[in-house]
Formats: structure tokens, sequence, C-alpha cells
């Protein structure tokens, strides 16, 4: 698929983002990451870009039928995303 990166693995991914940052002269204040899998990326990050890390605790919206497909969120303060296309049915 023409422009989607393959990683080796989260934090490899990380270090990839904290470049494209640079690149792109976005100076982020703080890193941000989902627990469990965003947090190796999440903190690669941070390095990288010499930020605090702090996490945002969200739980999955799962697709009736298939609870693993997300098809939103809702985080900690009660805000809530969305995947259009998703609750539309698109894929």
């Amino acid at each position: 698929m023409a422009g989607v990166r393959q990683f080796t693995d989260r934090e490899e991914a990380g270090k990839q983002l904290a470049t494209e940052l640079r690149e792109r002269e976005i100076d982020p204040d703080i890193a941000l990451a989902i627990p469990r899998g965003g947090l190796p990326l999440g903190r690669a990050v941070a390095d990288a870009l010499d930020d605090p890390l702090d996490i945002v605790v969200a739980k999955k919206i799962g697709a009736s039928g298939n609870p693993e497909y997300a098809i939103g969120a809702v985080a900690n303060a009660g805000s809530i995303w969305r995947n259009e296309k998703a609750f539309r049915g698109d894929r």
C-alpha cells in the first residue's frame, strides 16, 4: 500500500513519529499515550523530543458483532471520539 509504513515495533514507530514531528517543525509540550499498546510509542516520542509523557485513559467503543473493531472511544473526562465512517458501517 502506498504511503503506509511498516514498523518493527512500537518503539520504532514512536521514533519515526518524533522524526516526522521535527521535520514538520511541530514542537509539542507533552506526549500523550493510551495505556498498554500506546505507552512504548509515547515513551519513544517523549524521549526523542525531550518532552514529558502522560497518559489518556479511554474506553474503546467496539462495533456490534465485532467488539475488537474500535468505532470510537470515551475518555475519562467524558469526551467522545467517533469514527463516523465506522458508525455508518463503512470500513
